[in-house]
């Protein structure tokens, strides 16, 4: 009686224990309503830009992805997911390790009327290497049927950017203090962002 008593409080533990990792995975899955391919920018980095602009933590109160570089958006398709991955790192396998600077900031700045998007106040990213990637990505997905969602700026203009901070009309934007930001770190992977746990794609991998 005792053996089976622990039998079934173990598979009871074993029960419990999968149902709460489906849970959290499904909880993961839909945290966001995009997929994200983002390179994460360095603890170190982000530590010197909040000394000088604090109000950078608050950009996870309005997103709960990393600080990072936003390389693409794209619309979510779990039938695609694997084709997806493999398409990314076929892009990259090619691709260096390659350095990356963020100086200045700039604006994204929204109408009034346009409720579902904020104005944002984001820092420069210079690289000429990221502008390049992001083109070469977003055409290798776009071969396989996978839409790409253009949700700040022109769709036929890549502009890199680290967001600093959302604000809900241009006027609070314009009040933004002024922030003088100059750092810069070798880049050697992306991160896919959406799907559950991030995937991680490193330059020079192989399918």
């Amino acid at each position: 009686m005792t053996n089976n008593r622990a039998i079934e409080m173990h598979s009871l533990k074993h029960f419990i224990r999968e149902s709460l990792k489906k849970s959290y995975n499904s909880l993961l899955k839909d945290e966001f309503k995009d997929l994200g391919l983002f390179i994460t920018v360095p603890e170190v980095i982000i530590r010197e830009i909040e000394a000088v602009f604090p109000d950078i933590k608050k950009v996870h109160s309005e997103d709960e992805s990393p600080n990072h570089i936003t390389l693409l958006v794209i619309n979510k398709d779990y039938n695609k997911l694997d084709e997806i991955k493999e398409t990314i790192t076929k892009a990259l396998q090619t691709l260096e390790p390659f350095t990356c600077k963020i100086h200045g900031t700039g604006a994204f700045i929204h109408e009034e009327d346009d409720s579902d998007r904020k104005s944002v106040l984001y820092a420069k990213i210079v690289s000429e290497t990221l502008v390049q990637i992001h083109y070469k990505i977003r055409k290798a997905l776009e071969n396989i049927g996978v839409e790409i969602n253009h949700y700040y700026g022109d769709e036929n203009k890549y502009t890199p950017h680290m967001t600093l901070s959302y604000y809900d009309t241009a006027e609070e934007l314009e009040d933004a203090p002024e922030i003088k930001i100059d750092a810069s770190w070798l880049v050697d992977r992306v991160e896919l962002w959406g799907y559950g746990s991030p995937s991680l794609f490193r330059f020079g991998e192989t399918v």
